[in-house]
C-alpha cells in the first residue's frame, strides 16, 4: 500500500504549499508538497492549540467522495469528530 500511495503522490507533486500558514521552524525541509486532488481518511488523537493534528495515522484514500473545494489554511479541513475544529 505504501509504495502505491507514494507512486500516486509523486504524480501530483507541487513546488509550493497550498497552505497560507507557515510551518514550524525546521519542518520545511521534511515536507513534500502535493496538489489537493485526493481525499484521505485519517485517524488522530487530538489537536494542538495552534490547530495541528496529533498522532495522525493514514487509513485509506476515499475514492467514493469528491474532494471538497479547499480554502486557504486548515479552514477547509474535513473531519468527522464533532467540535475538533471550528
Amino acid at each position: 500500500m505504501a509504495v502505491e500511495l507514494r507512486s500516486l503522490l509523486d504524480t501530483i507533486k507541487s513546488p509550493r504549499p497550498a497552505l497560507s500558514r507557515r510551518l514550524p521552524p525546521g519542518m520545511a525541509k521534511l515536507v513534500k508538497w502535493v496538489e489537493r486532488k485526493l481525499l484521505a481518511k485519517v485517524n488522530y488523537r487530538g489537536s494542538t492549540a495552534d490547530r495541528l493534528l496529533r498522532h495522525v495515522s493514514f487509513q485509506r484514500l476515499r475514492a467514493s467522495k469528491k474532494t471538497p473545494a479547499m480554502g486557504p489554511g486548515l479552514r477547509s479541513f474535513v473531519h468527522s469528530k464533532a467540535g475538533a475544529f471550528p
